[in-house]
């Protein structure tokens, strides 16, 4: 297995310690995971490790992805499959997975890819 460091934008000056990783299992799929991040285009770049899979953050509250960023940067990525985190986790801050879903379709139509499997 390997492990790749990505980038990942601070919630907020108080905590500079976010990443995100690119696990590649040998010869079987590689996985982002975001981590806690804000949005930044500097996040596209984790599709150098041409990840199967991606794992993020849809919360949108603490300065994390929204729903439409976390999609966004998924049809920038162009991974086989989606999956959303971090919504539902606290009562004044969720989100509601069916709409990363529905925005990770349209992204990805726009970005030219036959889309993500969100199931």
């Amino acid at each position: 297995m390997r492990i790749y460091g990505t980038f990942a934008l601070p919630t907020d000056d108080s905590d500079l310690n976010h990443m995100g990783y690119v696990f590649h299992f040998g010869g079987g799929p590689r996985v982002y995971v975001t981590g806690d991040t804000d949005f930044s285009e500097l996040l596209f770049n984790a599709a150098k490790q041409k990840p199967d899979l991606v794992i993020t953050c849809i919360n949108g509250g603490y300065n994390n992805l929204s729903h439409w960023e976390a999609a966004e940067v998924c049809g920038k990525i162009g991974p086989k499959a989606a999956i959303p985190c971090h919504y539902d986790m606290f009562p004044d801050n969720s989100a509601d997975p069916k709409q990363f879903r529905g925005n990770a379709e349209t992204s990805c139509t726009r970005s030219g890819l036959s889309g993500v499997d969100t199931r």
